[in-house]
């Protein structure tokens, strides 16, 4: 699981304990600069460290067919990345974006943020390179990243995607409005015989890095 912006891996308790009463195991990872960890968070440095958590768990026995990747908010693009990257078996999304650069010149309008972001999170340039069956959840009512983005970014996966959106319901709260159900009816249905591994021609962009996240 690789979590927003805000706040740190603790404030997602309510998320481990629903994985919990599932039976399924998490791996939850803090960036850099959150939770007490040293160094800065970038783009590049989120990324990096996901795929060595991903690795990790590989390197403990954990097979590919049992990963769900999940990203919430800035961790979509960092999920998106891994399973751009690395094979599972599907990837959950709450409150995505297409990229943070559509997210801020829509907010931004009468400022050039796309020549001065240095952290963009193009997620729907990496998602041409995910295959694994998607699922979106996204609040009808979320301000900060409204709901057309997540749509753009499902509409661009190759793979087969859904998208689940919640009337009412703002940014990264559809698990406390029924989202929860709609996660374990998707896990149900995966495709467990097999995973799906990404492309060989899929690789990491690079960014330099910044503070902030």
């Amino acid at each position: 699981m690789f979590h927003g912006n805000a706040g740190t891996v603790a404030q997602r308790a309510h998320y481990y304990r629903l994985f919990r009463a599932e039976g399924w195991g998490f791996h939850a990872m803090s960036y850099r600069g959150f939770s007490g960890n040293p160094g800065a968070p970038s783009e590049m440095a989120n990324v990096a460290d996901a795929l060595l958590a991903y690795d990790s768990l590989r390197a403990k026995g954990i097979a590919a067919d049992d990963i769900v990747l999940f990203g919430e908010s800035l961790g979509s693009g960092v999920a998106i990345q891994v399973a751009a990257l690395r094979p599972a078996v599907g990837v959950i999304l709450d409150s995505p974006y297409s990229s943070i650069a559509d997210v801020a010149s829509a907010i931004y309008w009468y400022l050039p943020v796309r020549f001065v972001l240095l952290d963009q999170y193009h997620s729907t340039r990496h998602i041409q390179h995910v295959r694994a069956p998607l699922l979106v959840l996204h609040g009808e009512a979320d301000r900060l990243i409204p709901v057309g983005f997540a749509r753009q970014l499902a509409e661009a996966a190759p793979g087969p995607s859904e998208i689940r959106v919640y009337p009412g319901v703002g940014h990264v709260r559809p698990v406390f409005h029924g989202a929860m159900e709609d996660i374990k009816a998707w896990v149900s249905a995966l495709p467990r015989s097999r995973t799906v591994v990404p492309p060989a021609s899929a690789q990491p962009e690079a960014a330099p890095p910044v503070q902030g996240g």
